[in-house]
């Protein structure tokens, strides 16, 4: 979920919006505007123009209370030295990008924390400014606003992995434990209990009457995101033991740089590779096929591999000390099938994802 079109930097770090943040956005400003607002106990007898203005500021207020949310888990990890690349806004809310695994309990136990309680302070803002002699617009929107915050606090505050509540769990766990892994497996179990909990009360509100489908999604997508979050921490826990060395390649497939498209699919054509060094004197990129548009015929004869290649100062390499759940991430992170593995500008060899997948795999079917 760090993928997304950058709308600009809080304090240094970009705020990213995931295309699905669009579609929420537009659905709640919808729904706001024409069941929320509306009802005789919120606001009713207004004009249709107004509900739609109430429904966007409140759908972007929402959102900003989100991004605000997770510039506090983010300002805080900065200030434990822990390096945030983004925050991202998507379909179910935010996530800031710190993709550090191997963080202090007391660090992500501050950092998890933090969240909920900035959403607490901005609940306690909201409802004080209903006391104010507010139009019954605004006295509206400040109402749902600070009910929205109390509820987004207390949720998060749940203790079920990935929710804040169980990162701050985990943290507790992992300092009674010293066992990232343990706690991590206590965390998500939690996790998936509060996912079968939603999707329980998802089910029975539709069987009355009630909408109950965001809460079944809501389940839904916890379970899965907390299962994705025990694998990683597990593939990272087997693969702390190695180094890029256990696994380097000094054999692999390259491509010249001056090679033309046209060339390298009739060279080519029956290799067992996707993904190709491209290199001559000196090494230019890494050629990934399923990567590359259909290429028009008239520039098959013309088009040498160099331009088609991912330039190396884009590429996000590794050394042979390096730590080999490092290599993992970066493999997973540029959805690329090999890492050049480097000594200074000199490729060396290289490492496959599906190595490093094997191990893991390996490991735990046989105990290594």
């Amino acid at each position: 979920m760090q993928r997304g079109t950058k709308i600009g930097s809080l304090f240094g770090i970009p705020v990213l919006i995931h295309k699905s943040w669009w579609f929420v956005f537009a659905l709640l400003t919808w729904v706001l505007a024409t069941t929320y607002y509306p009802q005789d106990s919120i606001l009713p007898g207004q004009s249709t123009a107004l509900y739609w203005i109430l429904g966007g500021a409140s759908a972007l207020l929402l959102f900003l209370s989100v991004l605000l949310h997770e510039l506090s888990h983010s300002l805080v990890a900065r200030w434990r030295h822990i390096k945030v690349d983004s925050i991202t806004l998507f379909f179910f809310g935010g996530v800031s990008g710190i993709t550090k695994e191997d963080i202090k309990p007391s660090s992500e136990f501050m950092m998890a924390i933090a969240g909920p309680l900035f959403s607490f302070v901005l609940a306690a803002v909201f409802y004080g400014l209903t006391f104010l002699s507010l139009a019954p617009s605004l006295y509206a929107l400040s109402l749902y606003l600070a009910q929205l915050n109390l509820v987004l606090g207390i949720f998060n505050l749940l203790p079920g992995f990935p929710l804040d509540g169980g990162r701050a769990f985990r943290a507790i766990l992992r300092a009674y434990y010293k066992d990232l892994r343990k706690a991590t497996q206590i965390a998500v179990k939690g996790g998936k209990l509060v996912a079968f909990l939603l999707i329980a009360l998802g089910i029975f509100a539709m069987f009355n009457g009630g909408g109950g489908i965001w809460f079944i999604i809501i389940g839904f997508f916890l379970w899965y995101v907390a299962g994705a979050s025990l694998q990683h921490v597990e593939l990272n826990e087997v693969l702390k033991q190695y180094t890029v060395n256990d696994f380097v390649q000094t054999k692999y497939p390259s491509v010249l740089p001056s090679m033309t498209f046209q060339h390298f699919v009739t060279k080519y054509a029956n290799s067992n590779y996707n993904t190709f060094l491209v290199k001559g004197p000196s090494f230019v990129g890494v050629l990934d096929v399923t990567r590359l548009n259909k290429i028009a015929p008239s520039l098959q004869q013309k088009l040498q591999l160099k331009r088609l290649s991912l330039p190396v100062h884009q590429l996000k390499t590794v050394s042979v000390h390096d730590a080999a759940h490092l290599a993992l991430q970066k493999c997973l992170k540029q959805n690329l099938e090999l890492l050049p593995v480097m000594q200074g500008k000199k490729v060396v060899g290289i490492i496959w994802r599906d190595q490093l997948l094997h191990r893991v795999q390996w490991d735990a079917q046989f105990g290594l």
